[in-house]
């Protein structure tokens, strides 16, 4: 019985361990989804918009249905986003350019090595992008909540003078920052001021 009770012991220390582990890491992700909202919020305060200021010019397409206008509110934040967006692309290119020039002077041995290295200082980056995104996005479902993902459609989409469309499937975004691959993006950079 006295080993049966040291590997109980064992797997509780383990299991507390592994407990700690990712109540820190959602603790941590907590703090940053606190700091990027609050950061979005404060940018979006201090931009001021005129009617139709600043709006997308991609006009309502075909088979695109206007579901309204974006409160000016919303309007403040998703040029905040898109400003987060440029300032990170800018990043990401110094990053790139800086990963071209180390891996060309690099031996061939340790390129991969080097590679991942350099990648990683794309992903607090990229979750900084994701969270922004992710609260402007949730902020216009719960504006507009017939924009729901359904099986006939394509998502949500801002177009000129701040018109939320709903698209349709076959017109569904498949770019980098709406399906989470903009991190990924070491070579192109980020599309800047991506509504769909």
């Amino acid at each position: 019985m006295q080993l049966l009770e040291e590997v109980i012991q064992e797997v509780r220390d383990e299991a507390e361990r592994i407990i700690a582990e990712r109540t820190k890491e959602a603790r941590d992700g907590v703090e940053e989804f606190a700091s990027v909202a609050t950061e979005l919020a404060n940018r979006a305060a201090a931009i001021q918009l005129n009617d139709g200021e600043l709006s997308p010019d991609t006009p309502v397409g075909e088979g695109e249905v206007v579901l309204g206008v974006l409160p000016k509110e919303l309007c403040q934040v998703d040029v905040a986003r898109c400003q987060m967006i440029d300032e990170i692309n800018a990043q990401l290119v110094a990053i790139r350019e800086k990963a071209m020039q180390t891996l060309q002077d690099t031996p061939v041995g340790e390129l991969g090595k080097k590679l991942s290295e350099m990648t990683s200082q794309l992903d607090p980056q990229k979750r900084r992008l994701d969270l922004a995104s992710s609260l402007f996005w949730k902020a216009v479902h719960k504006v507009f909540p017939q924009a729901q993902d359904d099986e006939n459609s394509g998502g949500v989409g801002i177009r000129e003078n701040w018109q939320v469309v709903k698209l349709s499937k076959s017109e569904k975004c498949d770019c980098d920052l709406c399906t989470g691959r903009a991190g990924l993006l070491v070579v192109g950079g980020l599309p800047g001021m991506s509504r769909r």
